[in-house]
């Protein structure tokens, strides 16, 4: 594959997750669910199950298209540091299995509350309220997997730094990133009542992963020349 055709795909299906996880991460939860009040976000998952279960569908084929782009990141950037793009790859295939289950959380929940059986059995309320549990833990289960999500743009920010054919502001915006996702995680599970106060300074940060979508989608550099570099190197 070309070296300027691997970098646009890449980029294209890293703006589709990007897309996605929007839909899936802010925009279906927030018509959804209702803080502290478990009959009301049932209700609401009873009236938009359809809705619901399509998010959940788009977020697993979504996880799968991140990987692929994650693995084309690595044969992009494999050239500049090898070793480094691999940590890069086994951070990011750490994170899946905690989003399997924080999916398996959600599909639990829906089907919880679209059962004809289990209300008549315990309850409406007790129904409601289990279900209302099930996506607190997708989301505590979503806190964990967002410091993976600060992580990974780590190595991938000192490969961009290092690479020679990524401009320098390509790789601190997704360092940047990194450190916005981490500070996140990290406000959320100390001190939980902060993290809404700094919710748009956190997300300023994290908007710098774009940058990296916008480099892959309009790059006309030969990201091959990283190749080129390691071979001189070692010559001399």
């Amino acid at each position: 594959m070309g070296s300027l055709r691997l970098p646009r795909i890449a980029g294209l299906l890293y703006l589709v997750v990007v897309v996605a996880g929007l839909v899936v991460l802010k925009v279906v939860p927030d018509q959804i669910i209702v803080a502290g009040d478990a009959a009301a976000t049932a209700n609401n998952l009873r009236a938009s199950e359809t809705l619901f279960r399509v998010a959940t569908l788009v977020d697993l084929l979504a996880e799968v298209l991140f990987l692929i782009v994650v693995l084309a990141l690595y044969r992009i950037f494999k050239g500049v540091h090898e070793s480094l793009a691999a940590v890069m790859v086994v951070l990011v295939v750490i994170s899946l299995p905690i989003i399997l289950i924080a999916v398996s959380f959600e599909i639990a929940a829906v089907s919880l509350v679209g059962s004809t059986d289990l209300g008549p059995a315990f309850g409406r309320p007790q129904v409601d309220a289990l279900a209302s549990l099930l996506l607190a833990l997708h989301n505590k289960a979503l806190l964990v997997d967002e410091m993976l999500w600060g992580l990974w743009l780590f190595p991938l920010g000192a490969l961009q730094l290092r690479s020679g054919f990524v401009p320098r502001v390509v790789g601190v915006l997704a360092i940047v990133a990194g450190a916005g996702y981490v500070l996140d995680f990290a406000i959320s599970l100390v001190v939980p009542d902060a993290a809404n106060s700094l919710a748009s300074v956190v997300s300023l940060a994290q908007a710098g992963e774009l940058a990296t979508v916008v480099w892959l989608l309009a790059t006309r550099g030969d990201t091959r020349r990283a190749d080129a570099h390691r071979v001189v190197a070692v010559a001399g």
